[in-house]
């Protein structure tokens, strides 16, 4: 039961007690020196409580223990506490100032939560783990120590702290988790140290103001979309043991202008570069042997490809409209082109085919390439159908100009279609015997 002057609305917390047993009003709680632990829900929702004084001893703050105690302005944990358990400051709205003491291990899911107006956070040396969300949503917490001791930041720990400005990873972090510091608008340097290992999903997505990122040597996964959106970022520096880039890991990373892929890869993986505008060349090493669907789609500057030999696969929409791509080559391993792989690279005038490409060429692989001279073909057999190349309108202009070399004695058929924007493509098809008719009928096709 509550103890104390209620008239001025305070009471004396012992061990045991529980919501029911606290006054809706209170304003202060002091803690019985023996009270080891503070009940899950003990001060829920006490809207009125502006001050806690905890006792040397305690060891465990429960579950929600004072979520939405929106006048709380200043809590310190004496160095007895081990546990801060999930949602305890949930909401705390104007709590400004918390002192974590050394001597505590976890914080765990969505502690402080929503507390929009603590500024600066340290965590002892003891934590060593971050939970789930634990400081999500500070959105004006400025200042975050990670100290040496820490290993794991779990997923949306930091997401939506909008006003920090710079962060430290220490190097005892193994993992950063999904989400981690997303959205923190305003988050300008990222400092990571040797000793991380994997950087989760969307880690640091959008967050618009940072410019540069290192990877230490440690790193051997970026997580899908971990710096996707990060519209300011300049220069990013890989590692030599990265294995894994996750999907859409540098996706819309507009003002991004190169890029070293590591010999490490095997995959591009879907949109990893995807609109990446202002990047300008890429190298993709004889490691790789796929670039995925939207792989470096709308990098509207990309002015030069370079492909080692290793390549087997282009996926679907991996070039789609990148306009400033003025040539292409292909290494010998490349078996299959897929769908629309280079549509709307307005630019590009040369594309040389493997002699490895036996396979597919996807459907509308080259659609509106309306400046596209003259294309290379390798000995191409049957299995090679729907090659689609665009040009202006006026097919037999853009006929004329276009060689086709090495052709096999394998049937051909070409046929014509319009497209709505009025340019003209052109199917071929590898069937069956090519008839003396069609060889007359596209004998401004030149072969070899």
């Amino acid at each position: 039961m509550p103890v104390g002057d209620l008239d001025e609305k305070v009471i004396f917390y012992k061990e045991g007690m529980q919501r029911r047993d606290i006054p809706n009003d209170v304003t202060k709680v002091v803690f019985d020196p023996t009270a080891t632990s503070i009940e899950a829900k003990a001060f829920l929702n006490c809207h009125n409580l502006k001050e806690v004084v905890l006792n040397v001893g305690l060891i465990i703050i429960g579950e929600e223990a004072f979520r939405g105690c929106n006048l709380l302005e200043r809590i310190k944990l004496p160095s007895t506490v081990t546990q801060v358990h999930k949602e305890a400051f949930f909401s705390c709205s104007k709590l400004k100032e918390v002192v974590l003491n050394e001597g505590l291990q976890t914080i765990e899911d969505f502690a402080f939560h929503r507390c929009k107006s603590l500024a600066i956070i340290k965590l002892p040396s003891t934590v060593t783990e971050v939970g789930r969300g634990a400081f999500s949503e500070c959105i004006d917490l400025e200042e975050v120590l990670l100290i040496e001791g820490l290993k794991i930041i779990g997923e949306y720990a930091f997401s939506e702290c909008l006003s920090i400005t710079i962060i430290k990873i220490p190097s005892t972090v193994t993992e950063i988790g999904d989400d981690a510091f997303r959205y923190c608008e305003d988050l300008e340097e990222v400092v990571l140290n040797e000793g991380l290992s994997i950087i989760g999903r969307n880690a640091f997505e959008d967050c618009s103001s940072l410019t540069i990122i290192k990877l230490p040597s440690t790193v051997i996964e970026v997580g899908s979309g971990a710096f996707g959106g990060c519209t300011d970022l300049k220069k990013v520096e890989l590692n030599e043991v990265l294995q894994r880039i996750g999907w859409g890991a540098f996706g819309q990373c507009k003002s991004l202008t190169s890029i070293t892929i590591p010999s490490t890869l095997t995959v591009i993986e879907d949109h990893v570069f995807f609109k990446c505008e202002s990047l300008t060349s890429i190298k993709i090493p004889s490691t790789v042997h796929e670039v995925g669907d939207y792989g470096f789609a709308c990098c509207f500057n990309l002015k030069e490809v370079v492909i080692d030999e290793g390549l087997e696969r282009i996926g679907r929409r991996a070039f789609l409209n990148c306009c400033s791509l003025e040539s292409i080559r292909l290494p010998s391993n490349v078996t299959e082109i897929r769908r629309e792989a280079f549509r709307g690279c307005g630019s590009l005038k040369d594309v040389s085919l493997s002699e490895g490409l036996q396979s597919i060429i996807g459907f509308s692989a080259f659609r509106r390439c309306s400046s596209l001279e003259n294309v290379k073909f390798p000995s191409i057999s049957n299995r090679v159908k729907n090659l689609l190349w665009a040009g202006h309108p006026g097919i037999q202009g853009k006929l004329a100009s276009m060689q086709l070399f090495e052709w096999r004695e394998d049937d051909l058929l070409v046929s014509t279609e319009a497209i709505n924007d009025g340019s003209w493509c052109m199917y071929l098809s590898l069937l069956a015997r090519a008839s003396a008719l069609l060889r007359l009928l596209f004998s401004s096709l030149i072969f070899s």
